[in-house]
This record gives C-alpha cells, structure tokens and sequence, in this order.
C-alpha cells in the first residue's frame, strides 16, 4: 500500500516529505534596518567623489605645507571608510546565510510569542472560571419528563394567556350562585355581626319579585338581593 500525501504548513499535498526550499518559504523575511549594497556603495562613491573635487578646486589657493596635510587628512579618512567598506563587501557574501538566520530568529520569536499568548488566555480563563460554578440538575423537571413525558411546572398564567376559556353553562351558573348563597348565609349566621340597619335586607327570587329580570338573567330561578330601607322620616314644622 501507498503512503498517504503528507500536507505541508501551507496546505498543498505533496507525495514526499518537503524540502529545504519548501521550508524556507514559511519562514517570515526579515529586512529591519537593512539597506541594500548597491546604495551603500554609490553613496560612498559619490561623497569621496564630491570631497576630492572640492580638494582639486581649494587646494591650489593652498601652501605646498598645507596642501600636503590636508591630502593626507582626506586619504586617512578615505581609507577607513573604504576599510569599513571592504568588510561590508566580505560579508555580503555570506549576507544570504544571515539573512536566513535572521528569519530562523523571527519565526522562533513568533512562535514563542504565540506560547505566552497561550499560556496567557488559559491563565485567564483559569483565574475567570474559579468562582463559575455549575447550577444545580432540575431534577423535578427530569423527574416529570421521564414519568410522564411532558412538564408540567409552566405557569398557569400561559395557559390563560393562550388557550380560550369555556363559557359556563346555566347549571353551572346556578351551581356557583347556590353555593355563594350557602357561603354568604353561613358568614352572616355565625360569623359576621350584622348592623341593625342591614338586618332587614331579604333575599327573594327574581321570577316573584321583580318579573322581569328573568328575562335578562341565564335562568329564572337566579338569586337577586332586595335592600329593604326604612322609610324616611318626615320633619313637621313646629
């Protein structure tokens, strides 16, 4: 059997291991506070150039004395730049070994950076997950679904809300009214003190004393309240 593709960092398949090459295209380039040598070069050129010509155009209006100390001031000068120069030229050879020691240098330095980023975030998440604490199990609630497959601990205001209400009957209409009587009749017996004006209020059917709210009413045997007031006095003049 073949061997599966080995995917490199980039994401293409290739059927053998990378090369060097390869490898070397993922590393991050380089180039903080480099210059090119070409222009190193021609500005070195160019300011031996503009100081040998201002030598040739000053030095006749000099003495043999002075022209002589000057010539060599400027050829000791000339020569270490041309010095230093010469060792960049050296190394320049090797500029491309460097550079990719420089590039080693980044990519170790991202990736340690991307280390104490991580070592960072799973610190904080460490420190901000200490006083979390994981809620309790409803277990009322599981108890209700796997006994009888439905939760039955929602509000009842939601069904009120959602589901219409059924209209009582007229049975169940005189039900209440028989039963608020009963109710009513046992407070005012043993519990409630009657005030002596109220104590001739009656309690009478609709159909014999007033006959014509049977009509408005669900059924003609429904309670109504009849308030017996005393009759007013009459003042007579003195």
């Amino acid at each position: 059997m073949m061997d599966p593709p080995i995917q490199n960092m980039n994401g293409i398949n290739h059927d053998s291991e990378p090369t060097l090459d390869d490898l070397e295209l993922e590393l991050p380039v380089v180039y903080d506070g480099q210059i090119p040598f070409g222009d190193l070069l021609s500005r070195v050129v160019q300011g031996v150039y503009a100081e040998l010509s201002e030598l040739a155009e000053t030095m006749p209006n000099m003495s043999d004395t002075a022209r002589k100390r000057v010539l060599a001031d400027w050829v000791v000068k000339t020569k270490k730049q041309v010095v230093k120069l010469y060792a960049v030229t050296k190394w320049a050879r090797d500029a491309g070994t460097v550079q990719k020691c420089m590039n080693i240098t980044a990519f170790l330095m991202n990736q340690n950076q991307q280390f104490e980023d991580a070592i960072r975030g799973l610190k904080f998440a460490k420190d901000s997950l200490d006083p979390a604490r994981l809620r309790n199990h409803d277990l009322l609630t599981s108890l209700d679904v796997l006994t009888t497959g439905s939760y039955r601990r929602l509000p009842s205001s939601i069904r009120k809300w959602i589901l219409p209400t059924t209209p009582l009957t007229d049975t169940q209409i005189l039900q209440t009214l028989s039963e608020m009587e009963d109710t009513i009749r046992y407070r005012l017996r043993m519990k409630e003190l009657v005030p002596v004006e109220m104590r001739r209020w009656r309690i009478g059917l609709c159909s014999s004393l007033l006959p014509f709210l049977p009509a408005l009413l669900p059924s003609s045997s429904s309670f109504f309240i009849i308030l017996l007031l005393p009759p007013l006095p009459v003042l007579k003049p003195n």
